[in-house]
């Protein structure tokens, strides 16, 4: 094989092993939340459902409002490749962190904090 066709092979290939990170990289990249949610949650002795809308903003920026009994009101977090994380000050004097991720079903679930512990669950279905 002469010297140009290996330099041709190895460029194809140096092609294609970048072409392949691309793809990786772009599949476990975490897919946009935004839209419209119900969101179950779960605090033991207390739980029911609420309407959150999520918008996903460039840098990791997450933003949106939560309607049910925890709050009426708008909310700010982040998001990266791993998951998501949301807080606001509730209308029950508390001030709440809720950390998840998207799931393989296409729903949303994780964990509800306050004051430095783990409170409870959730898990969202996105509204059609």
């Amino acid at each position: 094989m002469s010297y140009l066709a290996s330099q041709n092979i190895i460029q194809k290939l140096q092609k294609l092993t970048l072409a392949t990170m691309l793809i990786l990289a772009t599949q476990f990249a975490m897919a946009d939340i935004s839209g419209n949610w119900v969101l179950t949650v779960d605090l033991g002795q207390i739980g029911g459902d609420a309407n959150i809308s999520l918008s996903q903003e460039p840098e990791g920026k997450l933003s949106g409002s939560y309607v049910g009994q925890m709050l009426n009101g708008p909310f700010e977090g982040s998001y990266n490749d791993e998951g998501f994380e949301f807080a606001f000050d509730s209308d029950m004097g508390m001030y709440f962190i809720f950390k998840g991720g998207l799931k393989e079903n296409g729903s949303l679930e994780g964990s509800i904090e306050s004051m430095g512990r783990i409170l409870g669950s959730f898990n969202a279905k996105k509204l059609e």
